[in-house]
């Protein structure tokens, strides 16, 4: 991976840093986690989706607790204010890795708030699938 770093923005609690030049965008994302802990994951954006990859071994919140209508209203309008995000409504996806199994999630926030997961994939080779499918890359 060509690792080309570039500063995109400051905004609503998130540091968002490029990690690549050309190919799949791939951004580092700094958040504020829970009690204020400072937490990471990685975005992988293209085609209308963005893709929250997180290890259990990444430092602060896990994104399947902090996830909330706020937290992805924030993200979204974050993301978009630099051009990183054009879609007005991208799906957003998690991709967790827990040690074991890794799994490929949707993300819903429905209208009442409350967030809900979809399991599009579970395990290596069918997260594999699934990610290039949502992708294209």
């Amino acid at each position: 991976m060509n690792m080309h770093a570039v500063d995109v923005g400051k905004n609503a609690g998130f540091f968002l840093e490029r990690l690549t030049a050309s190919g799949v965008n791939c951004y580092g994302l700094l958040y504020q986690g829970l009690f204020g802990t400072l937490s990471r994951c990685y975005l992988t954006i293209d085609r209308g989706a963005v893709i929250a990859s997180q290890s259990h071994r990444e430092p602060g919140t896990s994104l399947t607790n902090i996830w909330s209508r706020d937290f992805v209203e924030r993200l979204l309008g974050f993301l978009r204010a630099p051009g990183v995000l054009r879609e007005e409504k991208p799906q957003v996806f998690e991709h967790y890795y827990d040690g074991s199994q890794p799994s490929l999630n949707v993300v819903r926030i429905r209208p009442n708030g409350c967030v809900v997961w979809h399991r599009l994939a579970n395990g290596y080779g069918e997260v594999e699938v699934k990610f290039v499918a949502v992708t294209g890359r």
